[in-house]
């Protein structure tokens, strides 16, 4: 090995060196970074205190987080949420499990949940996996108390 192969040898060692130390305090840096963004676009990551495989078997399951109403269901093993409120009448629907269908009875518009074709509009929350446990972006001025 001559002079030249050495020096590009030890290059790569002390830049791999660094990366391995660096990478826990660039992981912290950049999960600070993610907390604020959400923060700044005023969400918080509420932990439903579900598995992502409860949801499965189930289908739908209703929550309330943070004084939310939610919805959880199984979209095509995909997890999504919805706002248990119709946005036609802002009224609560209903989850009815022995006909699988979300129905709002103030409108007396449904959706199934098995096709998920309906009529009932439903405002829709983020959801995350992390350590398989799931988490819902619930927008912040949904849950501060209103000053009168």
């Amino acid at each position: 090995m001559d002079r030249l192969e050495f020096l590009t040898e030890m290059k790569k060692g002390i830049l791999n060196t660094i990366k391995e130390v660096s990478k826990p305090f660039l992981e912290e840096e950049a999960e600070k970074v993610n907390k604020l963004t959400d923060e700044i676009s005023g969400i918080h990551w509420a932990p439903t205190g579900l598995s992502v495989e409860t949801i499965k078997e189930n289908k739908v399951v209703e929550l309330i987080i943070l004084r939310q109403q939610i919805l959880l269901a199984d979209l095509n093993d995909q997890i999504v949420c919805y706002k248990k409120i119709c946005k036609n009448c802002n009224s609560i629907v209903n989850y009815i499990s022995y006909r699988k269908v979300i129905k709002c009875l103030m409108c007396e518009e449904e959706i199934n949940v098995q096709t998920w074709e309906g009529t009932v509009q439903l405002d829709s929350f983020k959801t995350k996996v992390e350590n398989d446990k799931l988490y819902v972006a619930i927008p912040l001025e949904l849950f501060k108390k209103k000053e009168v």
